[in-house]
């Protein structure tokens, strides 16, 4: 998978893990989100940093995690790549590719301010 795969479309890209408390409080909220929200103009990305593909996987199913994709960083390298603070990072890409916005640590992506922003950034 690679961001140019989703261009034309607005992405929030969620780095996390099963074993970060914080990420795992979020998670409903990413899923919420992309139901609401996913489509041709959104997506939400999320991508594990756990051991495996397969902790995701599990962790996904075990609590209904239903409408996002568990992406797994099998060379552990994007941390660097992106320079991440920690985790969960969330960045937000534009249409073209380009960051827009970046938030280190746990948020509710379902919440009517994040749901405000999409639209304003779809809308652009």
């Amino acid at each position: 998978m690679k961001l140019s795969d989703y261009q034309g479309k607005v992405i929030l890209l969620n780095v996390w893990a099963t074993w970060c408390a914080p990420c795992i409080a979020e998670m409903p909220t990413l899923n919420r989100l992309q139901e609401v929200m996913g489509g041709t103009n959104f997506e939400v990305i999320t991508i594990s940093m756990d051991r495996t593909a397969e902790d995701a996987e599990i962790w996904f199913e075990e609590n209904d995690i239903s409408v996002l994709t568990p992406w797994h960083d099998t060379t552990y390298s994007i941390s660097g790549k992106l320079r991440l603070p920690g985790l969960p990072t969330s960045i937000l890409y534009d249409v073209n590719g380009r960051e827009i916005a970046r938030l280190p640590g746990e948020a509710d992506w379902s919440s009517s301010e994040a749901k405000s922003l999409i639209n304003y950034l779809v809308q652009q």
